[in-house]
């Protein structure tokens, strides 16, 4: 990649990449927070939910590695979705340690009501669906060569 030439506006903040898509994502969380109120959900329990709705029975880990969260910052929210009978811990027979987070039916519930929320959301996005795919394919591309670059220069260490 050729480097460009030094220039004072390139350290501008309204120039950078990583302020808007810092932006855009406080943008998209507030934008849920009012429709996941009526729900008593954060956007944070919000993930979970639509981890477990995609694959019901994770480990506490397999959120988190999909999410990508620790364990630290998950095991609260899960607490408060178990608090709100949305989800249930379920410690397996075989292996005792291991604990799968299985949805609840009001937890299964709840699916059912947040389609509409999505619709909505891509309404007051302004964009259409195709582009808002584009966009969504462009920003896991940036994360995968980010995290890639990372985990080399971890390596090199």
């Amino acid at each position: 990649m050729a480097k460009s030439k030094k220039n004072d506006a390139d350290l501008y903040l309204t120039n950078q990449i990583c302020f808007s898509i810092y932006t855009a994502s406080r943008s998209v969380v507030q934008a849920y927070q009012p429709y996941l109120n009526q729900y008593d959900l954060t956007y944070a329990q919000y993930l979970v939910m639509l981890t477990l709705w995609e694959h019901d029975g994770l480990s506490v880990t397999q959120i988190g590695t999909m999410l990508d969260m620790d364990s630290g910052m998950l095991s609260p929210i899960i607490k408060k979705l178990e608090a709100k009978l949305l989800v249930k811990k379920e410690r397996q027979i075989k292996d005792e340690r291991m604990v799968l987070i299985r949805l609840t039916p009001k937890g299964r519930k709840t699916k059912e009501n947040l389609f509409a929320v999505r619709e909505q959301l891509i309404c007051e996005s302004g964009f259409e669906l195709k582009d808002l795919g584009q966009l969504k394919t462009q920003l896991e591309l940036l994360t995968k060569n980010l995290s890639e670059a990372m985990d080399k220069k971890s390596k090199k260490k």
